[in-house]
């Protein structure tokens, strides 16, 4: 009941089709990025962010092996986002605006540290924000966004409590906000799923 991660992919799987284009904050490991791939294939686009390289490798490595077109960017090179598969950037969600891609119909974020890597390299309460009011703006009409936190480690607590006060203050005419968490584990993993009402 309490795997938040199943959850947020549920949720955003009710608003994503075949064609449609789904934005990874944090590529990580690759699981969401697939997730996304295979609600918006063949023929949609995912884009991923990650400032690790060995997140995106694993990534690749991941998405090739289940047989998906992968595109690779970087502030250097950022290149074209108009082939369907999925395009991953070696730079910081917060570069967003840096990237000439459509706005999507989903955007994701998993917060915290890399699976399985160092877990001194954590996504920073700054750059999170920069990055949500980025997506925020973006996101088409009656898209989601859907952001997991994890209040456990070094400096967690202070990145949920501001992305909670961020989406908790939005315009309630304008967006619809869930949030889901453990009520008796203040340590456990939360969600937040932002809808963007019609205009």
């Amino acid at each position: 009941m309490t795997r938040i991660v199943p959850w947020s992919q549920s949720l955003l799987a009710e608003v994503l089709a075949t064609g449609d284009l789904a934005v990874d904050l944090t590529a990580g490991a690759g699981r969401d990025t697939l997730f996304l791939w295979q609600q918006v294939a063949p023929s949609g686009s995912v884009v991923a962010f990650d400032v690790q390289e060995a997140a995106l490798e694993r990534t690749r490595l991941l998405l090739q092996a289940e047989g998906v077109p992968v595109f690779l960017h970087s502030y250097e090179d950022p290149g074209s986002f108009a082939k369907p598969g999925v395009h991953l950037i070696h730079d910081s969600h917060a570069q967003w605006l840096q990237y000439d891609f459509d706005s999507p119909r989903v955007v994701i974020a998993n917060l915290g540290y890399l699976p399985d890597g160092d877990r001194s390299l954590v996504t920073q309460k700054d750059s999170t924000l920069r990055a949500l009011t980025v997506a925020l703006r973006h996101l088409r009409d009656q898209g989601r966004l859907a952001v997991v936190g994890y209040p456990g480690h070094e400096g967690g607590q202070e990145e949920v409590e501001a992305v909670g006060f961020l989406l908790s203050g939005l315009d309630p005419e304008r967006w619809q906000v869930l949030h889901l968490r453990a009520a008796n584990c203040p340590q456990a993993p939360l969600l937040w799923v932002a809808e963007k009402k019609a205009a």
